[in-house]
């Protein structure tokens, strides 16, 4: 504990800005990125096949899993311990055939133990006056980027894990503590070993492998787990780790399961989103032990679903299940959610990389989530929350109904199964739609439906849309009250196309590639529980929502429905 105040009161007067960017191509990045990814503390095999099926059994989608120290013969020798994972392939294997991706943690220190130390220390494999470098997990040596023959050591350690297949590294902030001996020398290092564990493994493996990465953080008592009179001011130096060009999965770090806990990580990220990362989330109910009880679960379970990295895991209780069944339904829709908006969020990453901006765009206490979604997150016990509405008009995720215009202020509280999220009225918006628990399912013969949902309320605007091998299509659209009109070009695959706030059976629904395709006069209403994929001359409605089918093709598709 001594050390660590020490350290905390070195650090105080500190300062780390965060670099610019460099602006280039949008390098590959794959879908799994925006899902639901969960883990737990110090895993084994079997703990994580539990921890799988658990989530499978209750109907929560898993799109990957991060095995989290320990995993190895010792740290970071890029070998698994066969005691607690016997048979690893076996398990890689298991999990790549349900489609979840395998990230493995790691840092870039050598520990005195590992069989490999002595003799890197005399081959000046490591950092010079970082050769025995204290950190959380032993004492070890940093390895040194800049060394030719350090890399080529290293490198030949990291393909034992690469070849088995993996899909990311989840690197560690081994070297903050670097700061306390000079900011740029951290920050040099910082650059160096996230790069090179971008760079190399997509060189070896001609794969988009991901680096899951801390962004920004404050450096203060409670990222040290320490009690808040020791820095009753609340200062601290913010530490930059990763650079935003490699890191594709930006975590805000180590959290404490309490109110505090919940406000960091929304200080960090909103840090974190300014200086430009591009996917920015958090360890839902925070890495450290402890049991943040149902009020704060759900609240940063609802906050975790509305950021473009939903991850939950760490050493504390963090098991939806375990705060009862009506808490076990609503985080399942959060992860259904999430999971949709995922070809929103993907299909915004080359604009936003290449211009050096965040998914994430902070507005004060509140921020926008992409262009099109406005969250005010709730930071405090009780649901109460203080904002107001950015420009436009907005619908109210849970009730798209309730329409709030520019400067008017969100209510004041929140039910529990409820959350401050706006749509911008009369937006389309990309989802990927695999469930029936989110609302946009048109029957569960659309086992994986590529949905653009078409909001309430007046607005037009034009977007492209990517698909994860590498085809795009454009879309543009236009909404009021007397009609809708979206045009198509290019889709790979058909499509619904999903109108909420219909309310009637509309006038009339005319497309003349579609009648033509179809041979027949107009299109025609039938049951959505009947509605099959290819069948372009129907629609449905279903409520106040209105299913139609789009036809693919690289020929344009025009809609239009009068009301």
């Amino acid at each position: 504990m001594t050390g660590k105040i020490a350290a905390l009161a070195a650090m105080i007067f500190l300062l780390a800005l965060p670099a610019a960017g460099e602006q280039g191509r949008v390098p590959d990045y794959p879908a799994f990125i925006f899902g639901h990814i969960v883990w737990e503390d110090e895993s084994t095999a079997q703990s994580i096949r539990e921890l799988v099926k658990n989530y499978q059994q209750r109907q929560i989608p898993v799109s990957g899993v991060i095995i989290d120290s320990p995993w190895e013969t010792a740290y970071n020798t890029f070998e698994f311990d066969t005691n607690r994972f016997p048979e690893h392939k076996q398990l890689l294997a298991e999990l790549k055939s349900q489609n979840i991706a395998v990230i493995l943690w790691i840092t870039s220190a050598v520990n005195t133990d590992d069989p490999g130390y002595e003799d890197a220390l005399k081959q000046k494999f490591f950092v010079p006056g970082f050769e025995k470098y204290k950190w959380w997990k032993g004492t070890g040596g940093l390895i040194d980027f800049t060394n030719p023959q350090a890399l080529a050591f290293w490198h030949q350690r990291m393909d034992k894990a690469l070849d088995l297949g993996i899909d990311g590294w989840k690197c560690d902030g081994v070297e903050g503590a670097m700061a306390v001996r000079g900011i740029s020398r951290q920050r040099e290092y910082s650059k160096n070993y996230y790069s090179d564990f971008f760079n190399y493994s997509r060189e070896h493996t001609r794969r988009p492998i991901v680096v899951m990465a801390r962004g920004i953080e404050e450096f203060n008592e409670h990222s040290m787990g320490l009690p808040h009179f020791l820095n009753p001011l609340g200062l601290g130096p913010n530490i930059v780790f990763a650079p935003r060009e490699v890191s594709f999965m930006s975590w805000m770090g180590d959290q404490t399961p309490n109110w505090d806990g919940l406000r960091d990580a929304w200080h960090d990220l909103s840090l974190s989103a300014q200086a430009g990362y591009l996917i920015p989330g958090f360890d839902i109910a925070g890495y450290r032990q402890g049991d943040p009880g149902k009020e704060l679960f759900t609240r940063w379970a609802q906050f975790g679903a509305f950021v473009p990295l939903m991850e939950n895991g760490g050493a504390g209780q963090h098991l939806p299940w375990y705060y009862g069944d009506d808490t076990l339904e609503f985080y399942r829709k959060l992860a259904v959610w999430h999971e949709e908006l995922g070809w929103y969020f993907y299909s915004l990453v080359p604009e936003k990389f290449s211009s050096g901006r965040s998914l994430v765009a902070p507005l004060g206490k509140t921020y926008l989530l992409g262009d099109d979604l406005f969250v005010a997150p709730i930071l405090k016990k009780g649901g109460k929350v203080s904002a107001r509405i950015p420009k436009g008009k907005w619908r109210y995720w849970f009730n798209l109904e309730q329409v709030y215009k520019q400067g008017e202020t969100v209510p004041a509280k929140f039910p529990l199964a409820e959350y401050p999220v706006y749509l911008r009225e009369g937006s389309l918006i990309p989802l990927w739609v695999k469930s029936p628990f989110g609302g946009h399912q048109l029957n569960s013969s659309f086992v994986s439906q590529d949905t653009f949902w078409l909001l309430p309320g007046s607005g037009q605007g034009k977007r492209q849309i990517y698909y994860q091998d590498g085809a795009w299509a454009t879309l543009s659209w236009q909404r009021d009250a007397k009609s809708a009109r979206v045009s198509a070009e290019g889709l790979e695959r058909g499509a619904v196309l999903l109108l909420e706030g219909v309310g009637r059976e509309p006038r009339s629904i005319f497309s003349i590639r579609q009648l033509a395709v179809t041979g027949k006069d107009s299109l025609v209403k039938v049951d959505c529980d009947k509605l099959k994929p290819g069948a372009f001359a129907n629609y449905c409605l279903r409520g106040d929502q209105l299913f139609l089918e789009m036809i693919p093709g690289k020929g344009r598709v025009d809609i239009q429905i009068e009301f």
